[in-house]
């Protein structure tokens, strides 16, 4: 090689340009991305069973979906997560599996399952870098009043839900935004054993009233022009009253 170099020099250095310039031609037509799209193995199913317990969604819908993708192909295993209200399984399938047919052969199976009246129709997802979070922030407020490390949790919470999470959530782009390490309020409540008598009622029935009218949670999952959007039902109370 070095005698063929010394020999035909005009011919190795035109070789080492066409090198050059075709790496510089792909590096320039490479396009750059921060999740690049690759498909992955994973899929994501989405039950809602609106007002049953996790008991329940875990009998009457997990089950039932994880008996039914064990027989597609390539199927290597699903792990399931069985919720108030709704429930989520996560089938992972070999690298090499053609995820469009699979998507397709789960939803004919999901079909064919009988599930009780009030189950709602299972989405399927495919899971992508795009769906994982890419900014994790830590927001906080100070404030002038003399006020306790719980005070202020609580107040920097309620802070972030009225108006950091609607600005967020309004801004172009922007899938999905969850709040983590927020304070949560917790009423405990004496009720009058006179006025329950007086009403004919017991502890048992007052509590069954209050968890019947605190019902929410997720519902599915909706596209909104090219964007991800989990849809929330609820009619939680606001007020003491």
């Amino acid at each position: 090689m070095s005698k063929y170099s010394v020999k035909r020099p005009i011919t190795v250095l035109m070789g080492v340009l066409i090198i050059i310039v075709l790496g510089i031609y792909s590096v320039t037509k490479l396009p750059l991305s921060l999740f690049p799209d690759i498909n992955l193995p994973y899929i994501v199913t989405l039950t809602t069973y609106p007002g049953e317990s996790p008991e329940t969604v875990e009998r009457e819908v997990t089950e039932r979906i994880e008996s039914s993708v064990a027989t597609i192909g390539n199927f290597e295993e699903v792990q399931s997560m069985s919720y108030e209200n709704f429930a989520v399984s996560i089938i992972t399938f070999a690298d090499s599996t053609n995820m469009d047919t699979v998507v397709i052969e789960l939803r004919e199976n999901l079909n064919n399952i009988d599930f009780d009246e009030g189950v709602g129709l299972t989405r399927i997802l495919r899971i992508s870098p795009d769906m994982l979070p890419v900014m994790s922030i830590t927001i906080s407020q100070t404030y002038d009043e003399d006020l306790s490390d719980e005070e202020i949790l609580i107040r920097n919470t309620q802070w972030i839900n009225s108006e950091i999470i609607t600005e967020l959530n309004s801004i172009p782009g922007i899938a999905d935004v969850s709040i983590s390490g927020s304070a949560d309020v917790v009423l405990q409540i004496n009720l009058d054993s006179d006025l329950l008598t007086t009403y004919g009622l017991n502890e048992a029935s007052v509590l069954e009233t209050i968890e019947r009218q605190n019902v929410g949670g997720l519902v599915g999952v909706a596209l909104d022009n090219g964007e991800l959007r989990m849809l929330y039902l609820g009619d939680k109370p606001h007020t003491l009253d």
